[in-house]
């Protein structure tokens, strides 16, 4: 997702580019954190939860960049994400599941295998048949909100820069 937000400064920058640079830099830091934090929201509160809520944990935030070059991420390091997101079928890691398997079910010796097989072969026969588009549609969600936090930071350094 892009928003961008105009500015004009007339001069600003070329007055004293680090005085500029800085003010920018602290008031969209804070507009930015906010509108990052208001999109995670919306993506968390479309994020399906199934026996664990592994993936909406697992869902983080951030800002990066410095100086003028500021923007903001969502994401998950989890693989299975983004199948989930589009809803494509998938085979879960049989390792992985099995170990699942043993904590979530206090399963040991060779009944790990069998029910992990069971279990794997179920996920992907069944699959995530349902887009869920957590993330596109939370960005969608957030946008004219976030259009508005920016709009404020920009007007918060033109009046700081006065």
């Amino acid at each position: 997702m892009n928003i961008e937000v105009g500015i004009k400064l007339e001069g600003l920058f070329l007055k004293d580019p680090a005085r500029a640079t800085a003010i920018f830099e602290e008031e969209f830091k804070k507009g930015m954190e906010e509108a990052v934090a208001l999109t995670h929201r919306e993506v968390d509160k479309r994020t399906p939860r199934g026996l664990t809520s592994n993936l909406a944990e697992s869902i983080g935030r951030e800002v990066m960049g410095v100086g003028l070059n500021l923007y903001g991420i969502i994401w998950t390091p989890l693989s299975y994400a983004r199948r989930v997101e589009r809803g494509t079928p998938y085979t879960p890691n049989f390792i992985a599941l099995a170990e699942w398997v043993r904590l979530k079910l206090g399963l040991g010796g060779r009944h790990i295998y069998a029910v992990t097989k069971v279990i794997q072969t179920t996920i992907r026969l069944g699959g995530q048949k349902v887009a869920r588009w957590m993330f596109k549609e939370g960005f969608e969600a957030s946008k004219p909100q976030v259009q508005v936090i920016l709009e404020k930071a920009a007007a918060r350094v033109v009046e700081r820069w006065k």
